[in-house]
């Protein structure tokens, strides 16, 4: 269901707000073009009187004009009575084939308004260089015309259109926003260089781009910087437009339909992130992902080449984290992952593929191997306990008020489908165990080999206390896998590879009922050095 919550004033700076929630389109969309659509005078006037721009006391303007079905407002000033609501000024507003349809819903053909200020009273500034839509559907054109209007503040607003496809549009966005607000009594600033939506067909949305997003918090004694220099969407499916409209306010019901194994976009980008939080300084290069329908099989890869975290000294967290990295021996620590699965639509499988890491530059290796099937019931399962346990209309239940007792019975009922085929995970250490025991030796004012010896004695120790429940020769493999580790480095090798498949709800139940046995997964653990690598 398509609901929009209360946007505050009945005013088109409430339209450029909205729209830079959601996204935008082309660029190059040009303001005084004629309208396709062919409308009178008296319509177009009905059309504006819809959107409350006639006849409105709080609205003025220097010169309005009517031409080939295009309205032109030049200079137009929103002066609320109500001193708590903000006003605001538009240096050309442009409407093309403004009317009312048969149903009684707002349509036009384009919508174009540049240079909005809003009032410079106060702490809260925004401007906005742009707000544009081109051929909005008929779902769109309502909404938009109901935010303007005002229709839309109400509590119980529902937009006139539920069918995703009906919010049709050639292209939509935002151009160079800034914004400077106070939030818990802390300046907020924001700068958005464009925001754009490009060609959604009801079904597909060729693109979606973000360009150049920044925030500061000046906190004065924890200041925050976060700034991203590109997100990059492409061939996105219906639900995930959906849920970019709605941002959420209609509960978990499309989030169920995204979980199910479906091809959901093409590719995903977000590149330049740089975060400064108190000295504690996060930049990643970028990280993508792609989705490909390849002889019947749904193929997802994910990247990030690097994700650097590092300090700047100066502050608290900075010179905190400054003497962590400088005791073991780094100067940033350099993460990079890889992930790739498929989902075999025909035999119900998900499973890795290719190279699946997470990795420490100088480090540390976990690779993981998986294979699941059962996935389609198992997603559906979950989609619609995550409804049901969300759902408005089930009284208006929050994740805070869902006691364990609510969640377990769906939770566990969902996963009884998913069967697990097999599972690898690899650790492998590239010197952060020598780092390590090199730090604890300096603490401690001994030599590695003393720290090392420890370790090994509090390892023996812990695995004299392991519960009688785990089978003894499991606890045997697991020591002597962790003692060579930290004896020789090299990797730990933990493997479940079932003689048949294994519910993953049997484990959840057979372990909450102290009768879980690690024989029913097959359960290894074992020991390879770099020779065996």
């Amino acid at each position: 269901m398509m609901k929009v919550s209360a946007l505050g004033s009945a005013s088109v700076l409430a339209l450029a707000l909205g729209l830079t929630a959601c996204g935008s389109g082309d660029t190059g969309t040009p303001g005084r073009e004629s309208a396709p659509t062919e409308v009178t005078l008296s319509q177009a006037e009905d059309g504006l009187a819809a959107l409350n721009l006639v006849a409105n006391e709080a609205l003025s303007w220097e010169e309005q004009s009517f031409e080939d079905g295009v309205y032109t407002f030049t200079n137009l000033t929103y002066a609320p009575a109500d001193a708590e609501e903000r006003g605001f000024t538009i240096e050309e507003l442009v409407i093309a084939a403004p009317r009312v349809t048969e149903a009684g819903h707002v349509a036009f053909d384009r919508l174009n308004a540049t240079g909005i200020a809003g009032d410079a009273e106060g702490p809260d500034q925004v401007e906005i260089a742009r707000v544009y839509i081109d051929a909005p559907g008929p779902g769109l054109a309502a909404l938009i015309g109901d935010v303007i209007s005002g229709r839309a503040d109400a509590e119980d607003y529902t937009a006139p259109f539920q069918d995703i496809a009906e919010y049709s549009f050639d292209g939509l966005g935002v151009d160079s926003v800034s914004m400077t607000t106070v939030e818990d009594e802390t300046p907020l600033q924001l700068r958005l260089g464009a925001l754009a939506m490009d060609s959604f067909d009801g079904e597909t949305l060729s693109s979606f781009v973000m360009d150049d997003f920044a925030a500061f918090s000046q906190d004065a004694t924890q200041p925050v910087r976060f700034s991203l220099d590109e997100v990059r969407a492409e061939g996105l499916k219906a639900g995930l437009v959906q849920a970019l409209f709605e941002g959420g306010e209609s509960g978990m019901e499309p989030m169920s339909d995204m979980l199910l194994p479906v091809n959901m976009y093409s590719s995903v980008a977000l590149r330049g992130l740089n975060v400064d939080a108190d000295g504690v300084v996060v930049t990643m290069e970028e990280l993508t992902g792609t989705s490909r329908e390849r002889g019947g099989e749904l193929v997802q890869v994910s990247e990030m080449p690097l994700l650097r975290v590092a300090a700047r000294e100066g502050t608290q967290a900075g010179d905190q984290v400054a003497g962590a990295l400088e005791m073991l021996g780094y100067e940033a620590f350099d993460f990079s992952m890889r992930g790739e699965s498929v989902y075999d639509a025909e035999a119900d499988r998900m499973y890795t593929r290719g190279e699946n890491y997470l990795r420490l530059e100088d480090g540390f290796e976990i690779r993981f191997d998986q294979d699941f099937s059962g996935i389609e019931a198992y997603m559906e399962r979950y989609g619609a306990a995550m409804a049901d346990m969300f759902d408005p209309a089930e009284g208006a239940k929050t994740p805070d008020a869902l006691s364990p007792a609510q969640m377990d019975p769906a939770l566990k009922a969902a996963y009884e489908p998913l069967m697990l085929n097999r599972m690898r995970i690899a650790i492998e250490d590239r010197s952060l165990l020598d780092r390590a025991l090199d730090a604890a030796a300096t603490r401690q004012n001994v030599d590695p080999a003393t720290v090392r010896s420890q370790m090994i004695g509090m390892l023996g120790m812990g695995v004299m206390m392991a519960p009688p429940e785990i089978p003894r020769p499991l606890v045997g493999s697991v020591s002597q896998a962790l003692t060579l580790f930290l004896q020789e480095g090299g990797t730990v090798v933990i493997s479940a590879d079932p003689e048949e498949p294994v519910s993953i709800g049997r484990i959840i139940e057979a372990s909450e009922e102290g009768r879980f046995d690690p024989a029913m997964l097959n359960v290894t653990v074992r020991h390879e050095g770099e020779d065996e690598e």
